[in-house]
């Protein structure tokens, strides 16, 4: 699958997005200079379906070492929660027991990600610094799990045709799909602090 790009430039912001994601994006460079703010529910589900990656923060249990000290790790997995035109607002994953952050959720499968809109040019046009509050970020937490049946030949669909590589990783590798069962959402798009985001109020949101 192809997905064509185009520049679109809105009020001083050069945007390369897909035509899908356009949309997302321009109601963010709207909101520039304004007080006013999206539904933090719909910027959430935007933010992680514009994502084609996250940090995924783990417990640590296969650092190698004797300590019985319990450290966190932190990783960057490639993600997907549907085709470029069809968002599910559920983080999909294509990963195998060797990386040690997923020996780690083998043994303790709670986890968190985060998501910035600095994976886009939006902050840079606009001169937001990666940690400002208003290069927009979200974390996501919950239970990571394998996914069967049905729902592991949508999941493949939605990273590979995000992720084209991934259907050329060795196959000796036991590469399988999983996915986070979100159990909270902390949104922080602006300064005064970060918001709790309703579950439901997510899954039911447009992207």
């Amino acid at each position: 699958m192809i997905v064509q790009a185009m520049a679109v430039r809105f009020r001083g912001c050069v945007l390369w997005t897909s035509p899908a994601m356009l949309c997302f994006l321009v109601m963010l460079c709207t909101l520039g200079g304004s007080q006013a703010r999206l539904p933090p529910a719909r910027v959430a589900r935007g933010l992680v379906h514009k994502a084609d990656w996250v940090a995924l923060a783990t417990i640590q249990h296969s650092n190698g070492s004797s300590s019985n000290l319990v450290t966190p790790r932190s990783s960057v997995f490639s993600m997907s929660d549907g085709t470029v035109d069809n968002s599910s607002g559920v983080p999909y994953f294509y990963v195998t027991a060797f990386d040690p952050a997923i020996k780690d959720l083998l043994v303790d499968p709670v986890a968190s990600l985060s998501i910035s809109l600095a994976e886009t040019n939006y902050c840079r046009q606009h001169g937001f610094d990666p940690q400002s509050p208003l290069c927009v970020r979200v974390e996501l937490a919950g239970i990571i799990g394998k996914v069967f049946g049905s729902e592991e030949e949508i999941a493949k669909k939605a990273l590979f045709s995000r992720h084209p590589e991934m259907k050329t990783w060795p196959s000796s590798h036991g590469y399988f799909v999983a996915k986070m069962n979100i159990s909270s959402i902390s949104l922080l798009d602006h300064f005064g602090g970060a918001v709790h985001v309703d579950v439901q109020d997510y899954f039911h949101s447009s992207s």
